[in-house]
């Protein structure tokens, strides 16, 4: 009796292919969420970099003496990216070591006279939301921005 039971059980295999899919699933998708959640947590840290270098050189543009006062610019730079992560502080990505560099340069374009400009080029490390694709440590981003002094 014992042995009819089990051949019936052999002959029906409706279902295996679920049970498969439901045990390997879950090492499938976890590495792909996780690999999303990595991707945009490091997107939006670079979009704060960006912005805040956008920043820099609105401040750079604002003042005259430029070389005097890196040291503003700096401090202009890091309260944007201190004004950012204190909106949505949970979300937010907290970036550290802000280093900015500020360039005088000198823009050519065809259609507009020869003017000044400045760029500023700002650099801070993120600490990864999972690590599990970057690594545990801190990531570099760096965001530039040119603005054109009127």
């Amino acid at each position: 009796m014992l042995n009819r039971l089990f051949r019936r059980f052999k002959k029906n295999e409706r279902g295996v292919a679920a049970i498969e899919l439901g045990i390997i699933l879950p090492f499938l998708l976890i590495p792909l969420v996780m690999g999303i959640l990595e991707f945009g947590w490091l997107f939006n840290g670079w979009i704060a970099m960006r912005s805040a270098a956008r920043e820099g050189a609105r401040v750079a543009v604002a003042i005259k003496d430029i070389d005097s006062d890196t040291d503003y610019i700096t401090k202009a730079v890091q309260k944007h990216l201190s004004n950012e992560v204190s909106i949505f502080p949970a979300i937010t990505p907290e970036i550290t070591s802000v280093s900015t560099e500020v360039t005088s340069i000198t823009i050519n374009h065809p259609q507009m006279p020869k003017s000044e400009g400045v760029t500023v080029t700002a650099t801070g490390n993120i600490r990864p939301l999972v690590g599990f694709f970057v690594g545990s440590e801190d990531f570099t981003l760096s965001g530039q921005a040119t603005m054109r002094i009127e």
